[in-house]
């Protein structure tokens, strides 16, 4: 596998290998990195030839900038930003599509890529997840479904975009993938111990997570937890630990400190964010209900966010891809590694939750 910042666990080599002698394995900081089985490897070089990161083809993309959110308030209350992602997905499906998103997997306590073919299944696809999701046999099924001429509609992380283009090694005009505009992935042993933190204080079990709820507004968003018995537990995002330690990028897998894939080397048709500031631009616009940030990369995208924009509120004049970018820095900059980032990993396995809290991440 080599350095593990060259690594993005993406999957696609256990997906594509032949022999199936790939698997993903968590390290001792949380995050999962294939491990091959030498007794079954027959040495055929497909691993390699999947990976992304061992591409060096610069896409350069020159994205068109708008503004936008969604005309039903439902939708966009319940979405991160401003709802697009579910109008684009509604898109598909009504053209006898597929969508393959994440969702919060309330038995496992993780988030999951899977895939839905009714506007009914969406709800659980919308809003932010702050942990890597399992992809599982996705790739295997989006090519499935691409081969019998069904569209589909993939969503994910830049890297995870990346991953199922370089699986497929050509381009399908029935595939559109729309990425989100990504901060990092922390580790899931930091997150499975803030689970059991949580669940032992409030003496229940997660039901499910929304990491990104509008309680109160777009800007002063918080972390809302549903517990079984139809409790909640609202933290803002200042108040989360688990949200603190995200911020803090004290704890992203090592290849988000140097992602290869954003900004204009994006291998995405869209991508989608939060339009920070939109009211410097637009002065007023800002309602609390959220706007989301998107990139027109390809033509394909494009056609795509057209045939629906009846459906949205969509804002051009003075929004452009600098613009954009510096109203979002995460378009193109990967986050800086925290120097206390070796020694938060070798005091994690060693302390428990509300120690680590107060020496790593302190709420102020």
């Amino acid at each position: 596998m080599g350095k593990k910042e060259n690594c993005c666990g993406c999957t696609a080599c256990v997906q594509a290998c032949p022999q199936r002698c790939i698997k993903m394995v968590y390290d001792e900081e949380g995050f999962q990195y294939p491990e091959i089985d030498k007794t079954i490897c027959v040495h055929c070089g497909i691993c390699d030839k999947v990976c992304p990161f061992n591409k060096n083809d610069v896409i350069d993309t020159d994205p068109i900038a708008v503004a936008a959110y969604c005309k039903d308030n439902r939708i966009r209350y319940q979405s991160s930003s401003g709802g697009i992602f579910t109008i684009l997905a509604i898109s598909i499906l009504k053209q006898n599509g597929v969508v393959f998103g994440a969702v919060f997997d309330s038995k496992t306590k993780k988030v999951k890529h899977m895939s839905v073919d009714s506007i009914e299944g969406l709800d659980r696809f919308r809003g932010s997840k702050y942990i890597q999701s399992e992809l599982n046999d996705s790739y295997k099924n989006i090519e499935n479904y691409l081969l019998k001429g069904t569209k589909v509609l993939f969503s994910g992380t830049s890297c995870q975009v990346a991953g199922l283009k370089s699986y497929l090694r050509k381009d399908y005009s029935n595939l559109v993938c729309v990425e989100v505009i990504c901060h990092g992935v922390p580790s899931l042993k930091l997150w499975n111990l803030y689970v059991d933190d949580i669940e032992k204080k409030m003496n229940k079990e997660i039901d499910n997570v929304q990491f990104r709820c509008k309680k109160y507004s777009w800007e002063n968003f918080g972390t809302n937890i549903s517990f079984c018995g139809k409790s909640n537990l609202f933290q803002f995002s200042f108040e989360n630990p688990f949200f603190r330690f995200f911020n803090s990028n004290l704890c992203l897998r090592p290849s988000c400190y140097n992602c290869k894939v954003k900004g204009k080397n994006t291998k995405a048709d869209i991508s989608l964010g939060d339009f920070w500031h939109i009211d410097e631009i637009y002065p007023n616009l800002d309602d609390g209900k959220g706007i989301s940030l998107v990139l027109l990369c390809t033509e394909k995208g494009k056609q795509l966010f057209d045939s629906v924009s009846d459906e949205m509120i969509v804002f051009t004049n003075g929004v452009d891809y600098r613009t954009a970018c510096s109203c979002n820095p995460a378009i193109e900059k990967s986050m800086e590694e925290s120097n206390k980032r070796e020694k938060f990993f070798k005091d994690l396995p060693n302390m428990g939750f509300d120690e680590l809290v107060n020496t790593y991440s302190p709420k102020t």
